[in-house]
């Protein structure tokens, strides 16, 4: 059975409708921008720790990780040294700062005056990333989970030195 132009536009109007019918049904709920952060207001400010400094130099040491093993990965991907039989293994570790790309930055209340915690949090997710990437990535070289291996290994050190110089400010 061969559908006409006008079947077809039907159709297409008939799917329209029903994908805005969803879209206002889904979207009602949501709150705007202005709503969220006025509800975010209505923290009193004394309840809000602030951030510990250290905490901003551990985010910016893993988005320099990131930033390092993505140029890596590019490189990788334009050289045909590093591809076999059709296979780029900077594909793979494109895929795998993908992955570490979803770590949730954000500290948590308990972690913001605390970055140690804040710190061991990240690794243990870390983990978890890189559990997740060897259940659902093919990775036949190894490079995707070499990537979230350096990048871990990157934020261990950044760890290290961040309870070596708590360790110094606090015996001194």
């Amino acid at each position: 059975m061969a559908l006409t132009r006008t079947d077809m536009a039907v159709f297409s109007d008939k799917v329209r409708a029903v994908f805005e019918a969803i879209q206002r049904r889904c979207c009602s709920n949501l709150r705007s921008r202005p709503a969220i952060d006025a509800g975010a207001a209505k923290v009193p400010a004394a309840s809000r720790e602030p951030e510990h400094p250290a905490i901003a130099e551990l985010q910016a040491r893993y988005q320099a990780a990131l930033a390092t093993e993505t140029a890596l990965a590019f490189k990788h991907r334009s050289d045909p040294y590093w591809s076999s039989g059709g296979h780029n293994i900077g594909d793979d570790e494109l895929s795998a700062v993908e992955y570490a790309q979803g770590l949730d930055l954000v500290s948590a209340a308990v972690e913001r005056g605390d970055p140690i915690r804040y710190g061991m949090r990240l690794l243990k997710d870390l983990e978890s990333i890189k559990d997740r990437y060897r259940l659902n990535e093919r990775d036949p070289d190894g490079y995707g989970i070499g990537t979230l291996h350096s990048i871990a290994r990157e934020m261990r050190a950044a760890c290290t030195d961040l309870e070596s110089s708590v360790t110094r400010v606090t015996t001194a």
